[in-house]
């Protein structure tokens, strides 16, 4: 099933083009009609415009579809045809040159050859590329450099959040992409897991110029990290570009990724010393976890779109203030990442630019098992909105406690509590043959109610 989209109708353009040449909505005027589409996109009943209205601007902040399409009035009949929309499609993209992600430790020292006016130059990525730290694991598995970083360990379990085009028009009325993120759903912290569980993270999509990577990383609650050189941070998506930011058809070039893939998040308890010895998908309860994002840190970079962005990046956002960077490698110390639930789905919101506020570049989310193990970020209003329903899942399973050990002489009698007298152990720990005399023993020691 597809998802309802939200859409507002102008009599003039509400969007002007922003830096980097995305659309920003700035009018101030309120829409001739607003609604929504049904769950296949199509919306079709009567709306009532006045008379001078020729043309019509139909505007959506859903980032599956444009975010204007300009429509004629003919005959009484608006018309608004979204040829370029994009549903939630198989996009990656092959390429005849390899393409890395700058964070990967694996592939630091791949040789590069750079050609100048008067000469050729080797040198490593690492050497080249000087913003990225290649200090990230890549231990979830391998990513294909030929079909821009699609990932190898793809995750279609149940923790896998199945609908994502549902999901996103949910996220979108709570992150509004022309508007500032509402301060309560900024994130401080990182995410603490309160119970013993799995966890899986979906990417639901993006939309921006910028092709960055993800990684997640973990510790116990009480030892939070002061920066990003404290943590040891997983590769999770190496390339979030999915070839659907609606300012360019260019991005499907670069597109890795595909919207509703999954990967299972791995606890290795001994990432500290750089071992991957004793590695779970359970992850203990007081685990809080993490996620980063790196800024274009895939190599295969949008071009030709009339602004640069073959460029590196220092910026990194993270679900921890305290973690979030910009280019300059400088602490922000507040929030450049939102994360909130929607029901059951813990949503992860990143702001990928350095002076943007809207919080809803690359949109991840989050489903655990038992399904409630995150207990302390904050819940959306879902009154006014359709959530998909994850997929069941089976509890996971510790463990039992053993029975206790009882000592025999404890539990001789079952009379609920009623108090008794208890029969005597025998030292050779075996019972005499029952003669007159020990049945009179006997009949002295039984219980006896009083």
């Amino acid at each position: 099933m597809g998802a309802k989209v939200y859409f507002e109708i102008y009599d003039e353009n509400p969007c002007t083009e922003g830096e980097y040449g995305t659309m920003v909505k700035t009018t101030d005027k309120m829409p001739l009609y607003s609604g929504f589409t049904n769950e296949y996109g199509v919306f079709s009943g009567t709306v009532n415009l006045p008379a001078y209205v020729k043309t019509a601007y139909v505007y959506s902040p859903a980032f599956f579809t444009p975010t204007v399409i300009e429509a004629a009035v003919s005959d009484g009949i608006l018309s608004a045809d979204a040829a370029t929309t994009r549903a939630v499609t198989r996009t990656v993209t092959s390429t005849s040159s390899p393409f890395y992600c700058y964070m990967d430790e694996e592939v630091a020292d791949v040789q590069v050859t750079t050609t100048s006016r008067y000469r050729k130059t080797t040198t490593t990525l690492e050497k080249l590329h000087t913003s990225y730290e290649f200090n990230w694991h890549r231990w979830l598995g391998t990513y294909d450099y030929y079909n821009n970083g699609k990932i190898n360990y793809a995750y279609t379990g149940s923790l896998q959040a199945k609908d994502v085009a549902a999901l996103y028009t949910a996220h979108q009325t709570v992150i509004n992409i022309d508007q500032d993120c509402p301060e309560e759903f900024r994130s401080y912290g990182d995410m603490r897991l309160y119970k013993d569980a799995e966890v899986a993270v979906t990417f639901v999509g993006q939309n921006t110029c910028w092709n960055s990577s993800v990684g997640y990383y973990y510790y116990q609650d009480g030892n939070a990290p002061t920066s990003l050189d404290d943590v040891n941070v997983i590769l999770l998506f190496p390339n979030t570009q999915d070839g659907n930011y609606t300012v360019t058809s260019k991005s499907a070039l670069s597109a890795g990724i595909d919207q509703g893939t999954a990967a299972q998040l791995i606890y290795y308890p001994n990432i500290a010393s750089g071992s991957k010895e004793g590695a779970t998908t359970i992850f203990p309860a007081g685990t809080r976890i993490g996620l980063v994002l790196a800024c274009n840190a895939w190599g295969n970079r949008l071009t030709g779109v009339g602004w640069t962005t073959d460029v590196d990046k220092g910026y990194r956002s993270a679900t921890s203030a305290s973690l979030s960077v910009d280019n300059d490698k400088k602490s922000y110390g507040t929030p450049r990442t939102a994360v909130y639930k929607l029901k059951d789905y813990v949503m992860i919101s990143f702001e990928d630019h350095t002076n943007d506020e809207n919080f809803s570049d690359v949109v991840l989310t989050t489903l655990t098992n038992p399904i409630d193990a995150i207990d302390d970020v904050p819940v959306a209003d879902t009154t006014k909105v359709i959530v998909p329903d994850p997929e069941p899942t089976d509890t996971v399973k510790t463990d039992p406690e053993p029975e206790p050990v009882v000592e025999p002489e404890r539990v001789l009698c079952a009379l609920g509590q009623l108090p008794v007298r208890l029969l005597p152990r025998w030292s050779n720990g075996r019972r005499p043959l029952p003669d007159a005399r020990q049945r009179q023993r006997e009949d002295t020691y039984r219980p006896a109610l009083s």
